[in-house]
This record gives C-alpha cells, sequence and structure tokens, in this order.
C-alpha cells in the first residue's frame, strides 16, 4: 500500500472519503461557462474539499476563485482514502488558470508561502461533476459535484 504525506506536496482538501472514478467527458468541451460555480468533494453532508471557480475580469476564459482543505492529511492507496486529517482549514487562492478542452489547469498558491504553488487539472464530467487531480502521473483524481453553497 503507497501512503502519501500531502502535508507540503498537495495543498487543497478537506475531511475523509473514498475517491472513486467519475465518467470522462461531457457535452461541455470547447465552453468555459460549465467551469463555474461551487465544487465540492463530500462524504455524506460534510464536504471533504471545496473548489470555488468563477470568470476572473480582464481575462480570456480565465478562472479565479480558490481550494479549500485541511491543513494536514495524508491519502493511501489506489482508493483514495483519507486519513490523519487535522489543522484548521485553509485557502489557497487560484492565481493561474488555462482552459483545455473539458479541463482547466489550475494554479494555487499557499497563503503562507507565496512561492509555494501547486498544479492541478480540473475536468468536467457527467453534468453536475467534475474532477480534481494533481497535475502529476500515478495521482487519481478526486471526484467532486456541483454544490449551491460551500
Amino acid at each position: 500500500m503507497r501512503t502519501m504525506n500531502y502535508s507540503t506536496s498537495l495543498r487543497p482538501l478537506y475531511f475523509l472519503l473514498l475517491a472513486g472514478a467519475l465518467l470522462a467527458g461531457s457535452g461541455f468541451a470547447g465552453t468555459t461557462n460549465h467551469f463555474a460555480g461551487n465544487w465540492a468533494l463530500k462524504v455524506g453532508n460534510r464536504v471533504l474539499m471545496a473548489v470555488v471557480l468563477k470568470p476572473a475580469p480582464g481575462t480570456a476564459g480565465g478562472f479565479a476563485g480558490w481550494l479549500a482543505r485541511p491543513k494536514h492529511f495524508e491519502l493511501s492507496g489506489a482508493g483514495g482514502f483519507f486519513s490523519e486529517i487535522r489543522g484548521p482549514v485553509i485557502r489557497y487562492p487560484i492565481v493561474l488558470s488555462r482552459a483545455s478542452g473539458n479541463c482547466l489547469m489550475l494554479t494555487t498558491q499557499n497563503p503562507a508561502n507565496k512561492s509555494d504553488k501547486d498544479h492541478f487539472r480540473f475536468c468536467l464530467g457527467a453534468p453536475g461533476h467534475a474532477t480534481l487531480g494533481l497535475d502529476l502521473s500515478g495521482v487519481e483524481p478526486l471526484p467532486l459535484t456541483r454544490a449551491k453553497e460551500i
């Protein structure tokens, strides 16, 4: 079983969940309007991670927003089991975004260390569903659903 400590290498996730795969592909390819909104990784009624995306003024298809997660957690095994979740919830602002088909490449910044940035792939799936993965090979993307409020 592979164990990863994301307290320093991954900067956006919150509470506890077994992550499953979502269907890829959607009818949204080529549009960016469907990226905007509140997205959540949930366990029951509890939010493990929150992603808020809104169009960035003055950019061509760019997005602003943030990812929120607890300060520390570990992700183990191929099933994506979260453990060792602790610390306050931290918001990591999205400082750069670029649309590519039905995906949005996102860069977040650690609010405590401006030089500490992480890169993600946010991809639309079936209506109301998306995935968020680290822009690294070997790390499975996490399933998100559209949320009314975060």
